[in-house]
């Protein structure tokens, strides 16, 4: 990434290019190495535990990670993104109590 912050035109391009694949090769391979780890640590009585724990740790890090690279590129981007969640949030309620009521009266 750095290599690339240096160029100009089609050489950045192509940097970042080349940083999001290594990047998104490495998370793929972490993840195909990291995920039978609680599988194979966890004793058979407390598998559900380890596993929900493990569940709940990369999946928060799949939603606090963008967050926090979001403010490296804009201050403002993570108020759109949490005023974004906030509408979705509202229209899906609304349209959940419109199917219940829909399905109440058939």
């Amino acid at each position: 990434m750095l290599l690339a912050d240096q160029q100009t035109g089609i050489t950045q391009a192509a940097g970042y290019v080349v940083a999001a694949a290594v990047i998104d090769l490495n998370e793929v391979m972490l993840m195909l190495t990291v995920l039978p780890i609680p599988t194979l640590v966890a004793p058979p009585e407390q598998l559900g535990q380890y596993l929900a724990c493990y569940t709940l740790a990369c999946g928060s890090g799949h939603v606090i990670a963008p967050t926090m690279a979001s403010f490296l590129i804009d201050p403002l981007l993570p108020s759109l993104f949490a005023g974004g969640a906030v509408v979705s949030g509202v229209v899906v309620v609304r349209r959940a109590r419109q199917l219940l009521d829909d399905l109440q009266r058939n």
